[in-house]
């Protein structure tokens, strides 16, 4: 049976009508036309006003402030033109500080009752210093009927993955909350109330899209089923390196299909390749049977087009809370094939309103799709079921109420008391997580922390614990410091530098040995810019070879970057190498676990930005060569994943 639709929270007395939300978000290079948080903002916003102009007044107004990352950033489409958004764009000085500075002065110009930041480091820290200086204020003040009111700050949790989690394991602090799905809104639950006393709101409040106003009526069958998968081209969470696998594996079951993929990101390039050279790409002109169109990043009314022409609904993601691209297909019509998350058979009803696969299992959502084109009736009737849902549980108008009465319940309350020490900017959220670079200079957030600090100071009575190294720490203290926890690798985190000064230890001279070998583990974004770096070639430091999961195993002419080769990791011991030195300060802790075949066959695997992933031999790094004859240990790529990748999941990822 389907779902009953979400309850709405508990209503609160009426407010004043000029109340202002206010949603903190970030764009950054690949933000322009993709991305379901300012998807979401624009249509609650968009939605209240309509509320408004129809006489329905909620009493409140969303804008959303935008912070510009870097220099390609764009204001997202679904934002752009629209007077309640803010715009805050890097300086001409280029530096973060700046930035997040006049971030800090724009919504507080705003006088937000609520705050809604989006989960990045820079939008929760720019909430957070908001909130902390209204306390300050407060505290000077006690009397100044002029202050402005305290905004209540209500965290998020969209996602289900570890990195979401870890965010809001540290930024913890605040009034209320908002889980897109039952098992979010659990997690978070139990995030406020370690920290809290009492219990904080958690609603339970999906992104929401927009519903056809009635079930799409089926037409003639057709031979070829239209699949849409729609979202950011990116592996990590949305696993778009699983569709070539899935293309072939309906090409191997006979299934007529057009495969069409909306959507940009950083791994396009590598997506599209990786269809070339399965013959997988359409070409330019109408795509053939058993082929994958790339769309590119489409607008909310070409994504509207899309889906009335779509029959089925493909997720491969790793992590979703509830995604807005399922939404906005159930809301459609669409049938949805999705992969086994936390929650989903909460909309996604197996047999009744879609078909549910296991991550990575690129055969089992061939196999699905491929039962639906088979029977047609199936088809229509989980299509028609997926609607049903959506009319209860997605609609926006159903949506901004349930905002409305966790925004009137949280400003009811007077801001919560914390029962245990605030850590409010500290950069450091997990042991095995490495600096983020957001920012091209990520130190200067530590500095930031430093110039906020007096004001919490102000507002809380407590004191700074700066501290070197984190693994210092007892894990019970590590997210319960009274200040800010900075290592001197942020404050100093300059990535490419930190590469090539680790190439140069691993590769100095030994006077009685031959020169040694190195290869980096990674040809991402910052292997393309250590490439092209001024100075000493990589070949004159003693690299060898680029080492990437997506290289083919059997081509017979390996991609090339900076003059050498990029080879699939089973190469690597065939080459004679010292050490591997893992590449990338973003993924450098999955990189250490996908190289664990290197580092159980001898080679010493080297980290760059987390000592504690590093692994070398008790006799330490080999000289002349690394270990001979442990070839056959290195396993192939498996066959439901036919261009090679190799990424092992992480296991803190939560996934059914």
């Amino acid at each position: 049976m389907p779902p009953d639709p979400l309850p709405n929270p508990t209503p609160s007395a009426s407010c004043d009508p000029t109340l202002t939300a206010v949603a903190v978000l970030s764009a950054g290079k690949h933000s322009a036309s993709v991305g379901g948080v300012p998807t979401w903002a624009a249509r609650l916003r968009d939605t209240l006003t309509a509320e408004a102009a129809a006489g329905r007044e909620t009493g409140w107004r969303l804008a959303v402030v935008v912070l510009m990352l870097d220099e390609q950033a764009e204001v997202p489409a679904a934002l752009r033109g629209s007077p309640d958004v803010h715009v805050v764009r890097l300086p001409d000085s280029g530096h973060p500080l700046d930035l997040l500075d006049h971030a800090r002065d724009v919504i507080s110009s705003l006088n937000a009752s609520v705050l809604l930041p989006e989960n990045t480091d820079l939008c929760l820290m720019a909430a957070h210093a908001v909130r902390f200086g209204a306390m300050a204020r407060h505290t000077a003040r006690p009397a100044d009927p002029a202050r402005p009111p305290i905004p209540r700050l209500i965290a998020a949790a969209r996602t289900d993955d570890w990195y979401n989690r870890s965010l809001l394991e540290h930024y913890w602090h605040a009034d209320g909350g908002v889980g897109v799905s039952e098992p979010c809104a659990a997690w978070l639950q139990s995030v406020l109330n370690a920290g809290h006393r009492g219990v904080l709101p958690v609603a339970v409040i999906p992104s929401g899209a927009p519903v056809s106003p009635s079930p799409r009526q089926p037409g003639p069958a057709r031979r070829r089923l239209n699949i849409a998968w729609i979202g950011r081209l990116e592996h990590a969470q949305k696993r778009c390196r699983d569709l070539p696998a899935v293309a072939l594996a309906l090409r191997e079951r006979g299934v007529p299909f057009v495969l069409r993929v909306a959507g940009d990101g950083p791994e396009r390039d590598d997506l599209i390749a990786a269809l070339r050279h399965h013959g997988l790409l359409a070409g330019a002109q109408r795509p053939q049977d058993g082929s994958v169109e790339m769309l590119g990043a489409l607008s909310a009314r070409d994504i509207a087009e899309l889906l009335a022409d779509t029959d089925v609904l493909l997720s491969t993601s790793a992590a979703e809370g509830t995604s807005i691209a399922l939404q906005e297909a159930m809301g459609a019509g669409v049938a949805p094939v999705v992969t086994a998350l936390p929650g989903i058979e909460r909309f996604v009803v197996p047999e009744h309103s879609g078909l549910i696969a296991p991550v990575g299992d690129a055969d089992a959502l061939a196999a699905a799709i491929a039962r639906l084109h088979g029977d047609r009736a199936l088809l229509a009737a989980l299509a028609r079921n997926a609607w049903e849902i959506a009319r209860g549980c997605f609609a926006p108008a159903a949506v901004a109420r349930r905002y409305v009465d966790l925004f009137n319940e949280v400003t009811s309350r007077p801001p919560a008391e914390p029962s245990r020490p605030v850590p409010p900017l500290s950069l450091i959220r997990h042991q095995a997580d490495p600096p983020r670079t957001a920012f091209p200079q990520a130190h200067a957030q530590a500095i930031l922390c430093h110039r906020w600090l007096e004001e919490h100071a102000a507002a809380t009575g407590q004191r700074a614990a700066p501290l070197a190294d984190l693994r210092a720490l007892p894990p019970s203290l590590r997210h319960s410091l009274p200040g800010v926890v900075i290592p001197h690798s942020l404050m100093d985190h300059r990535p490419i530098d930190q590469v090539r000064n680790t190439i140069a230890a691993v590769t100095a001279p030994r006077s009685d040995s031959a020169p040694p070998r190195v290869a980096l583990y990674g040809a991402g974004a910052l292997a393309r810019a250590l490439a092209r770096t001024e100075g000493p070639s990589l070949s004159e430091l003693g690299v060898v070879a680029f080492l990437d999961d997506a290289a083919e195993a059997d081509a017979d002419t390996p991609p090339m970057l900076g003059g050498l080769p990029i080879l699939p990791p089973e190469r690597a011991l065939t080459l004679g190498l010292s050490a591997v030195v893992l590449c990338s300060d973003r993924h450098e802790a999955a990189m250490a676990r996908a190289a664990s075949p290197l580092r159980e066959a001898g080679l010493p695997v080297i980290a760059v930005f987390d000592p504690s992933l590093t692994s070398v031999p008790a006799q330490g790094l080999p000289v002349n060569g690394g270990p001979t004859g442990a070839a056959g240990n290195l396993g192939k790529p498996p066959a439901s994943h036919p261009y090679g990748y190799q990424l092992q999941p992480d296991p803190r990822v939560k996934v059914a």
